[in-house]
């Protein structure tokens, strides 16, 4: 077959090259352009017949690997029907051999009273909890008694015989009263195997499509969970109680982590009980609160009172801490003790006048308190760390610096305090660049529930990182950009560092290696093509505005000659003067990511760009 390929492709090159030499004869090119048409039209005639071939092998590849999928898809399932038909054999052979035992039983009443109590010959089979799932095993154990009536109050014991190892351990730790009730050694050992309500939870909510499983499996599966985590949440299994359960989740999910562990405590599942347990435990928190503040006045008074007698330096920040306010006992007493506090200014450090009267306020230090603006229609006012920026002369670099995101020149807040790696305004994020991730954020009022804000993953370019780093989106915080702890640290850096796991060796060798030299410039090609005596047809055609040879296209662009091929997707190739072609033709062989293919290769991949 490769033969009669080869063989085939020969014989259209003969035909094309016969082709081509009419063409030339009639275009009345003679010697050197002869050959240099005939050789040009042929490379490009090959180049498009190889891609031609690329791409129906593509094609039969990729139809051969979805056959293949295909069958094996389809022996799996096969395989997969076989095995549960073998067990469904198998147990119906079980449950025939164990009801001809028990038909070979005396049948006198004694005996069959005998044999029902006792139930000696139900096969029971032990739990092994390396081979089988106890939720598996509890299903199957409940329908062989069923299957042979086993009396409800014998379940107990029968499965306690079964039980080996941790599981039997579970019905040790049974009170005494429990040991015979079924339903309580079937709650202990899905508690002892982690099976509870909570976790059938976390499945339903963390469940994804799995290697070599369909949808319809999952949905299968996520629907078990869903009636186990009903089942075991003690709710009832109407509509009503999967609403109360829905209800009960979505309302645990807004509660703060201390009121979510209070209301765990109390061991209530309604929603209604929950909504309760929480306002009693928020209206309890407000009203301790309470109370400690208004015990502060009296501390700070006695505080002021067992300082008496001792001289402090004027200050005017201490002098106002020992204000009395308005609801503190006896300020008269208070006031006749202490004489008004003499005028003291914090920017001069001295009495000469008072802070207030200073002349230099207009250039005070600033705090900032918030990552973010507080605004009324917006509850995204965080307190992720109490950055102070002072004035004058510092050892550490400016907290508020120029910054790029995305492209677009920014404000940026260096944060050493802020536990985040980085928080940017939504307006600078663009669709594409939000990712599934999210985070919780807790806001000033401790008693509201944490934020969750979506994340992004944006480049960034700043004196402390270099990059596509994963920041959190917010609607108004206080900068475009505020970098926290993990990437800005004190002191100045002397270069950025770069936002990725490692440094692969090309990019070693682009930070290494100097920039390319280029002398050419345009006017010089310019020249150069205006001058070569093999590029003067070209011009001609260029000028008159005319397709040479009735396919291709020569015109001026920025004062260059370009040309364009027959082809729809041609692209424009710029036309290179004789005293140039070596070093494109160097270039293109030797240049980075080039695997020094040999003259025709090279030849082929930059005629994509140069004529």
């Amino acid at each position: 077959m490769a033969s009669n390929t080869r063989s085939k492709t020969d014989s259209d090159r003969k035909l094309k090259i016969q082709e081509l030499t009419e063409t030339a004869a009639l275009l009345e090119l003679e010697g050197k352009d002869r050959s240099d048409y005939i050789r040009q039209k042929l490379d490009e005639w090959e180049l498009e017949e190889r891609l031609a071939r690329e791409r129906e092998l593509a094609l039969e590849k990729e139809k051969l690997q979805l056959e293949h999928e295909r069958l094996k898809n389809e022996h799996e399932l096969a395989m997969e029907r076989e095995r549960q038909a073998t067990e469904r054999a198998k147990i119906a052979q079980e449950n025939e051999t164990a009801r001809t035992v028990a038909e070979s039983q005396p049948a006198s009443p004694a005996s069959s009273q005998g044999s029902s109590s006792s139930s000696p010959n139900i096969p029971f089979e032990p739990f092994d909890e390396k081979s089988e799932s106890v939720e598996v095993y509890l299903t199957r154990f409940e329908e062989v008694a069923r299957y042979y009536s086993l009396p409800k109050d014998r379940w107990c014991f029968r499965l306690a015989q079964c039980l080996r190892g941790k599981a039997y351990e579970a019905y040790t730790k049974l009170p005494s009263y429990q040991r015979e009730d079924f339903e309580a050694l079937k709650e202990a050992l899905l508690v002892q195997f982690e099976l509870t309500s909570e976790s059938y939870h976390k499945k339903f909510r963390g469940s994804r499509l799995e290697r070599k499983e369909t949808y319809v499996n999952l949905c299968d599966r996520l629907d078990k969970y869903l009636g186990k985590w009903l089942a075991l949440s003690k709710m009832p299994e109407t509509f009503e109680g999967l609403r109360n359960l829905i209800l009960a989740e979505q309302l645990r999910d807004c509660l703060t982590q201390e009121t979510r562990i209070y209301v765990n405590e109390q061991q209530v599942i309604d929603p209604s009980d929950i909504a309760i347990a929480a306002d009693r435990y928020l209206a309890a928190r407000r009203d301790t609160k309470t109370r400690t503040e208004d015990s502060k006045p009296q501390a700070s008074t006695n505080r002021a009172n067992s300082h008496q007698g001792k001289t402090n330096p004027p200050n005017h920040k201490s002098n106002q801490a020992v204000h009395p306010r308005p609801n503190t006992p006896n300020p008269t007493n208070y006031r006749s003790s202490h004489p008004p506090p003499k005028q003291w200014c914090n920017f001069h450090k001295n009495n000469s006048h008072d802070t207030k009267d200073c002349r230099s306020r207009g250039k005070p230090t600033h705090t900032l308190n918030s990552i973010c603006n507080p605004a009324p229609s917006d509850a995204e006012a965080l307190v992720l760390a109490a950055v102070s920026a002072q004035s004058g002369e510092s050892p550490h670099p400016p907290s508020v610096e120029k910054a790029l995101v995305n492209g677009r020149a920014v404000t940026c807040l260096n944060d050493t305090g802020c536990l985040v790696e980085a928080v940017v305004r939504e307006s600078l994020v663009s669709p594409s660049d939000y990712i599934e991730e999210t985070t919780q954020i807790q806001t000033v009022d401790l008693e509201s529930p944490p934020k969750t804000l979506p994340m992004a993953l944006i480049n960034v370019e700043s004196k402390y990182v270099r990059g596509r780093i994963k920041a959190i989106v917010m609607k108004s915080p206080a900068y475009d950009l505020i970098l926290g702890c993990r990437y800005v640290f004190l002191g100045t850096p002397p270069y950025p560092s770069v936002s990725a796991p490692v440094l692969t060796r090309s990019q070693v060798l682009v930070e290494e290696s100097d920039s390319l030299k280029v002398n050419t410039i345009p006017t010089e090609i310019r020249e150069a093509q205006k001058q070569d005596p093999s590029l003067q047809k070209y011009l001609r055609f260029a000028q008159e505005g005319e397709p040479a040879l009735g396919k291709e296209q020569f015109f001026f662009k920025t004062g260059l000659l370009y040309r364009r091929g027959k082809e729809p997707d041609a692209c424009n190739q710029l036309v290179v003067p004789k005293p140039y072609r070596g070093q494109v033709m160097q270039t293109g062989h030797a240049s980075s990511l080039s695997a020094h293919q040999g003259q025709s290769s090279t030849l082929n991949r930059i005629r994509f760009h140069y004529f």
